[in-house]
């Protein structure tokens, strides 16, 4: 990705102005007062972090996390039927892009007081999808997106057993084939199309059309684009990977005006060369994402700079 590129990327997802640093770098703008300035709304987004360990009652960590947050970035702490044992999910309220870094202090926090990741948790992040809703052809982008790279996402994060488990489902095909065919779409076309061929009706909250890894029916209820594919961490870093990874997979739906439709194909002895790329084509580029670059190819076999024909 080109410099210019990377900017207009990362004032896109921040709503801050970013300039190109003497050394080359991609940074925050910053006026003679050490002031950043906002130029646009940016992205928000939400997670979800279920635990075992602290119960819905012990509500002694989320008051110390909200000693950090106000107004309608306030966490709550509910019960979740899917969890084993005692636990419960730590869902965060609607978060500015500049508060990641007070959400990873939270995960630590949770750590710290006793939760602990477990095979029936999961983390969920979610990214707002307003301006989906005013553009239809930008939602069939993402669809196209994320179906073309759901093997690299499952494979990077070493969620493979989301993608043949229950709760975190590929993108339908059928769905796909659907949307791709229609002509001059509305975004009531493409919610008929998601419930007629998932199952279900958005009039639900719990709506079992939601258990894939793109979800739609949170869009269409509550008007956040969903992704549902991360195994349960309280790993301060990896969450920051994780929504640093939604928001630039929206960010490149929203901006790009065209993307083809075909799933990649997945070798696994080239595996970590074809993840790196597809972050740095995403913008994941930088000192900022060095921790994401790391933490979702390390697993990965291969060398990340080249691979054989």
């Amino acid at each position: 990705m080109l410099k210019p590129d990377q900017v207009k990327t990362q004032e896109f997802i921040t709503g801050l102005r970013h300039t190109i640093n003497e050394e080359g770098k991609v940074v925050i703008a910053l006026d003679e007062n050490g002031n950043s300035e906002r130029i646009g709304r940016g992205l928000t987004f939400g997670v979800e972090l279920e635990q075992v360990g602290i119960t819905r009652y012990n509500n002694g960590c989320l008051h110390e996390i909200n000693q950090m947050f106000s107004g309608r970035e306030r966490f709550k702490q509910v019960t979740d039927g899917s969890i084993s044992g005692n636990g419960s999910e730590f869902v965060s309220g609607i978060m500015e892009w500049t508060s990641i870094e007070n959400v990873q202090k939270a995960v630590r926090l949770i750590r710290q007081s006793g939760g602990r990741p477990h095979s029936s948790c999961g983390v969920h992040v979610h990214i707002d999808g307003g301006r989906f809703l005013q553009d239809p052809a930008a939602l069939i982008r993402l669809i196209k997106i994320v179906d073309k790279y759901e093997r690299l996402m499952y494979h990077s994060l070493n969620a493979d057993n989301r993608m043949t488990g229950r709760w975190s489902r590929p993108v339908c095909q059928d769905f796909l084939n659907r949307v791709c065919a229609l002509r001059k779409p509305s975004i009531d076309d493409i919610r008929r199309e998601w419930y007629k061929r998932n199952g279900g009706s958005q009039h639900y909250r719990y709506d079992h059309s939601r258990y894939r890894l793109l979800n739609l029916h949170a869009l269409f209820s509550k008007g956040t684009i969903e992704f549902r594919c991360f195994n349960s961490t309280l790993h301060a870093g990896r969450v920051k990977t994780y929504i640093q990874l939604c928001g630039h997979i929206v960010a490149q739906a929203l901006l790009t005006k065209r993307a083809s439709k075909g799933q990649r194909a997945f070798n696994q002895d080239r595996a970590k060369y074809e993840v790196r790329t597809w972050l740095i084509r995403l913008g994941l580029i930088g000192d900022t994402y060095a921790t994401a670059r790391k933490l979702l190819t390390q697993h990965l076999q291969g060398d990340s700079t080249y691979h054989r024909s």
